[in-house]
């Protein structure tokens, strides 16, 4: 197995003048490349719209910053890809930076972070040298019981358990092919080469139930850290039951 990608968000109340403390995010977020990209476009577009853009220094990483959401996206290099608990270390470093950059925006009640809810997002990717040599078949051999033709290329399904009356826990499981080589025409994908076909899972974990069933729910600083929590646990207990047996459990 191997950790291709993570990204951690956290979505707020809508703050227009979101651009005026860029210097300061520039401070909490330093191990990111300066100056930020600020998007020139008014306080009143839609708050999703993003604002603030960066990169990390080393390249791997996205900041986002729109009007009601803070997000990192990480693409893990080789050295991670099978070191799970770096992966899960450094992505909890960014988590920190965004709790922290909260007070920056007034997201805050007691001194302490106040928003509507936060999510994980984890890609796992399997291969042969997992023992599956056909994703697709591996899919359709695991959770379909229906007749599907041979011809079928691509496949993909996802399905949501929830956990504590406040989490949800969304597993997205697809077929992915990498592709190289030089496209002749723009648009298609004649002259590209398949050099690898993989079975990927996607993990994402948010409490974006809690913030939809219940009245005048606010997250706060120890939720991230069990949305932390119980991805750890899924990855490394429940993934391998649906590799193996194809059940979607949370252990």
């Amino acid at each position: 197995m191997k950790i291709r990608s993570g990204s951690f968000n956290i979505v707020f109340p809508n703050v227009a003048n979101m651009r005026e403390n860029l210097f300061n995010l520039e401070k909490v977020f330093s191990n990111f490349m300066t100056p930020f990209n600020l998007i020139p476009i008014p306080n009143e577009a839609p708050p999703e719209f993003p604002r603030i853009t960066a990169t990390s220094k080393n390249g791997h990483s996205q900041l986002m910053v729109s009007g009601n959401n803070v997000q990192v996206t990480t693409m893990f290099d080789s050295h991670f890809w099978n070191d799970l608990a770096s992966c899960f270390s450094y992505m909890e470093d960014m988590r920190d930076k965004i709790l922290a950059s909260l007070s920056l925006f007034g997201l805050e009640r007691e001194n302490m972070p106040a928003f509507y809810y936060s999510g994980l997002n984890m890609q796992t990717e399997f291969s042969s040298e997992d023992g599956i040599d056909d994703p697709v078949s591996f899919i359709v051999g695991h959770f379909f019981k229906g007749n599907i033709s041979p011809d079928i290329k691509d496949i993909a399904f996802r399905t949501t358990l929830t956990v504590d009356d406040t989490y949800f826990v969304n597993v997205e499981i697809s077929n992915h092919r990498y592709l190289e080589g030089t496209q002749i025409v723009p648009g298609s994908l004649y002259g590209m080469k398949e050099t690898a076909h993989t079975l990927t899972v996607n993990i994402d974990i948010n409490d974006r139930l809690a913030f939809n069933t219940k009245s005048s729910y606010l997250s706060g600083k120890d939720t991230p850290q069990k949305i932390f929590e119980l991805s750890k646990k899924f990855i490394s207990k429940s993934l391998p039951i649906l590799i193996e047996r194809g059940d979607i459990v949370y252990v």
